[in-house]
């Protein structure tokens, strides 16, 4: 009985960790697009102005993506499909970076202005769809270990109720067999007197 309470114990314990790592995935992934839309903000600023203090929310913006990238690749690190999601956003978001950096670096034409802002627009879409297929992946994983956890939980609050059970059962039948005993010790004792 013991064993089967340690081990629905441990089974439920390793589901609220599972369930914690997808939660934190889920905020990294939502962290990961908000910081990304900043950026893409800041380079519509720049592309407006052309100031460079423009770029100093995009540098921010992208430090921070990267951050939570490495995040995601600890966290994710057992979860082969989301690795190759990350696999697949990284060389996006060094696309961002290039543009930015050729923008910056004045190697854009007047003509090549409107391609560069639609190439922009179009790297942050597939940001925003890699990062949809992510939350939707994690989405399903925490389905599956919400289910996970609660039976753990109903086979723990079994255990439990079999325990309980089959310990009143012992104790009463040991409360049954000292009073048989002393009722009949007392029925020798008064055959012998």
């Amino acid at each position: 009985m013991a064993l089967l309470l340690l081990r629905a114990s441990r089974q439920l314990q390793d589901t609220a960790r599972r369930v914690s790592n997808t939660d934190e995935i889920l905020a990294e992934v939502h962290a990961v697009l908000d910081e990304t839309e900043e950026a893409e903000n800041a380079i519509r600023g720049y592309v407006i102005t052309g100031d460079q203090k423009a770029l100093t929310p995009y540098q921010e913006a992208l430090a921070a993506v990267n951050q939570h990238l490495r995040r995601l690749q600890n966290l994710t690190a057992g979860n082969p499909g989301q690795q190759r999601r990350l696999g697949r956003l990284q060389p996006l978001i060094a696309s961002l970076q290039q543009e930015v950096e050729s923008r910056r670096l004045g190697r854009f034409s007047p003509d090549q202005e409107l391609r560069f802002e639609t190439a922009g627009l179009a790297l942050t879409n597939q940001i925003g769809d890699l990062n949809a297929e992510m939350e939707n992946e994690e989405r399903r994983l925490l389905k599956e270990r919400t289910a996970s956890a609660e039976a753990s939980a109903r086979t723990t609050n079994r255990v439990i109720l079999a325990g309980t059970l089959v310990g009143v059962g012992l104790l009463l039948a040991v409360a049954v067999t000292i009073h048989e005993a002393s009722l009949s010790a007392r029925g020798k004792r008064k055959g012998c007197a």
